[in-house]
């Protein structure tokens, strides 16, 4: 089948959702909920991201993100890798925790990007997971996150003073089936953008002449660059007074190796394969491994 490809550049903001593997609930318990939202927050600390809004249900997430540079692909096979990896080390279930990899839609900026967010936090309530009256209450979603002292860092959305007045729009939005298909609530997640006619035009036309050259000189592109990860390789490599060469030639699990890989895996979006080929590491598994038994020792744990 062929990969899907997903327009990226700086300043996009998506609504990007997925669901349970084989229907699972994925988000059953407080502590996979909990996890999700710690490594979204790692997500975005890495990759600069800010998320308008967000909401963890029982079957799947729902998240509104902007990103400044074109890096969705990175963080989301980020974010889902990490997430499957750390429930696994920790007893909570094993093998895919998604179906397949995400759903993304281009926003337009603006009204458009509003009415996903507005939309994204009546899921709660669309879902029956709460009542109108508990919807601020919703403990694994952005509207209750707000309120909270400190905000997340990585959390954008409606400022302090704003609360109440905004849920007050939310609740009679709930009330109102004629608004909602006047936002185009009908139409979200639906397509490879939303937006004006003009604007999505734009985006398809995009989409088309990079599908033809991907490689080709564009701020817009597809997919996940390899150079960052190269480059950050290179400056590592360095302060640790080590060449490529010295890679190939020293025993896969060298203590050195394993601190540079520690470094990629938390301050780039490399993957387990990338870095097993580039150190000469053996299987991505055993990068995995190695990292991860070099967090417990540090006490920071997981991946």
């Amino acid at each position: 089948m062929a990969r899907r490809l997903r327009l990226q550049f700086p300043g996009a903001v998506y609504h990007v959702f997925n669901r349970g593997h084989a229907g699972q609930a994925v988000f059953a318990t407080p502590s996979r909920a909990q996890a999700f939202l710690e490594i979204l927050g790692e997500t975005c600390a890495r990759l600069r991201w800010r998320v308008e809004a967000f909401a963890l249900l029982p079957d799947g997430y729902h998240l509104v993100v902007a990103t400044p540079e074109p890096n969705l692909v990175e963080g989301m096979r980020w974010l889902q890798g990490t997430f499957a990896t750390r429930c696994t080390r920790a007893g909570d279930g094993r093998g895919p925790q998604f179906h397949g990899r995400y759903h993304s839609v281009l926003l337009e900026p603006g009204e458009v990007v509003a009415a996903v967010v507005d939309y994204v936090h009546l899921l709660p309530l669309a879902r029956r997971v709460v009542t109108v009256d508990q919807l601020g209450l919703f403990r694994w979603g952005s509207l209750r996150a707000f309120r909270r002292r400190p905000r997340p860092a990585w959390l954008g959305g409606i400022e302090e003073g704003q609360f109440e007045a905004y849920e007050r729009v939310l609740r009679e939005l709930a009330g109102d089936a004629t608004a909602r298909a006047c936002r185009g609530f009908d139409r979200i997640g639906r397509g490879l953008a939303l937006g004006s006619p003009a604007w999505c035009r734009a985006r398809e036309e995009d989409h088309a002449a990079l599908a033809q050259d991907p490689g080709g000189p564009s701020r817009v592109r597809f997919g996940e660059d390899e150079a960052d990860w190269t480059r950050a390789l290179a400056v590592l490599l360095a302060e640790a007074g080590r060449t490529p060469a010295d890679a190939s030639g020293t025993r896969k699990a060298a203590p050195w190796k394993i601190e540079i890989a520690v470094r990629l895996r938390a301050e780039t979006t490399a993957t387990n394969a990338w870095i097993a080929g580039r150190l000469h590491m053996g299987a991505p598994g055993a990068v995995s491994r190695y990292v991860g038994e070099w967090r417990t020792a540090a006490g920071l744990g997981g991946r």
